[in-house]
């Protein structure tokens, strides 16, 4: 069947075409994606959420495990916090997607990562502080699926007269990542304290992806291909982060020194299938691979906050960097024997450059139950060269490239009453970005389209609402006390 098709490299390359239209859905699992990429698109603490994460020297609820450690010892109030419940909105337009400036919008609704914290204390060391947090640092899980439906047009090089083409594709993604940790926080002076927070890290990072791709020409000859590609990481590690912080009646200054993931323990695995029937040149090809090396590289960062109190409001400045990580293989597949694969480059490369990024945030006193938070930061991504189960499909799919930067915006109100405070708020992420448009479909042909660019537009909002019991035990003690 098929006996004058054209040559197998060819026949792979025209194939990819087919199915090029992924690089569009790219952009719909950006979540797991960009978590990785872009160093503030989390934020952790009720306040600190609504401040957008600039809080390095001013950070008063738990977040101050994550932001700044030192700040536990100069905190009057500790509290049991469980992160503010947040949800999460993200509206997606593509424009010149499939030529002809067709638009195409997409919606998710999902719940975000959460936190839980709280102090506790040793006795054998009274001017110690101590906290544990449990943090959902990422938790993304996007699944894709597409059916073109029957087409039919002249898809197959040598192949004479049209062809009905039926392809279908199924793409997911899962990024998981928990940190639980313990701070500790000491105080030198009334207004100067150290800290640190260690956490362990529990990683689990999978893709997977299936294409088929079934074509009858008019000699009612059948081409069958079927692709399917599959890969996951585990790591437990460690994440240190030094603290220091400093304050008076006017200014609050912080630093928070970052030290990249150390790597305890690690496996991964990588399975790939390709079948090919129908022509002269068939493919059988099974790969299934576990129990191999897996690395996990993160940035070194650092960070520096101000507070400045203006009568009853603050104002809070935040800059941070993170240094780059040269380019390293995720897992190790460099001794797999995948060169049966026909035309497929399996790259689990990844590397990062540094970025800056900056923020501020106002904190307005309405009265003396009741305050605003208005808030901005940037996120730039850090991205040189990303590790996603699109890399694995076809090499061409990098040119949808899912590095962009974000611009954070945050609103919010909080109540702080005498037994619990409670706050309030969305949180806006927008970004933009332009690819080369992979396809022009659903046309006959199926063909790259030159020089046509499309564009993403992403707005993400993030809905909260939290809670925080200062000393809750002891305040109930009292009060049963004295009944």
């Amino acid at each position: 069947m098929f006996k004058n098709w054209f040559p197998l490299s060819k026949k792979r390359n025209k194939l990819k075409k087919a199915y090029l239209f992924l690089t569009v859905v790219v952009f719909s699992s950006h979540g797991v994606l960009l978590a990785q990429g872009n160093y503030r698109l989390e934020n952790f603490g009720n306040k600190s959420i609504l401040l957008n994460g600039n809080v390095t020297g001013t950070v008063s609820d738990l977040g101050l495990s994550y932001y700044n450690p030192a700040r536990l010892g100069l905190v009057d109030n500790p509290s049991f916090a469980i992160s503010a419940k947040a949800f999460e909105l993200s509206n997606i337009k593509l424009e010149n997607t499939f030529g002809n400036s067709e638009r195409v919008k997409n919606s998710n609704f999902n719940g975000i990562p959460t936190m839980v914290a709280g102090t506790f204390e040793i006795k054998n060391f009274p001017k110690d502080k101590f906290a544990y947090s449990f943090i959902s640092r990422y938790r993304n899980r996007y699944d894709i699926n597409y059916s073109s439906g029957l087409v039919n047009g002249d898809f197959i090089n040598g192949s004479d007269g049209n062809e009905d083409v039926l392809s279908r594709a199924n793409i997911n993604t899962d990024l998981r990542e928990e940190w639980i940790g313990l701070t500790w926080a000491k105080p030198i002076k009334r207004n100067f304290s150290v800290g640190a927070s260690l956490f362990l890290s529990i990683y689990n990072y999978s893709g997977s992806s299936n294409v088929n791709f079934a074509a009858k020409n008019e000699q009612d000859n059948v081409l069958l291909y079927d692709n399917t590609i599959g890969y996951e990481q585990k790591t437990y590690g460690l994440f240190l982060k030094l603290a220091a912080a400093w304050k008076s009646d006017d200014i609050e200054l912080g630093f928070n020194f970052n030290l990249p993931h150390l790597k305890l323990l690690g496996n991964g695995g990588f399975s790939g299938e390709e079948i090919l029937s129908g022509t002269n040149n068939d493919i059988f090809n099974l790969a299934e691979f576990g129990d191999l090396d897996s690395k996990r590289r993160t940035a070194l960062g650092a960070s520096l906050g101000a507070g400045f109190n203006l009568h009853k409001n603050k104002i809070h400045a935040n800059i941070e960097w993170y240094n780059g990580v040269e380019e390293y293989e995720r897992l190790d597949i460099s001794t797999l024997d995948l060169n049966a694969f026909t035309n497929q480059d399996f790259n689990f490369n990844e590397s990062l450059k540094p970025v800056v990024n900056f923020g501020v945030g106002a904190e307005i006193y309405l009265n003396d139950i009741w305050k605003a938070y208005s808030s901005f930061s940037t996120d730039y991504s850090a991205y040189k060269n990303q590790t996603t189960v699109f890399n694995l499909i076809s090499s061409i799919n990098e040119e949808a490239d899912t590095r962009t930067n974000y611009w954070h915006y945050g609103l919010g109100l909080s109540a702080n009453l005498s037994w619990a405070s409670f706050v309030s708020g969305a949180i806006l992420s927008t970004t933009s970005a332009e690819f080369a448009n992979p396809i022009d479909f659903p046309s006959g042909e199926l063909e790259a389209v030159e020089n046509e660019i499309s564009k993403l537009s992403l707005n993400r909002w993030r809905f909260i609402v939290g809670v925080e019991i200062p000393l809750f035990v002891e305040k109930i003690e009292k009060t049963l006390g004295g009944l």
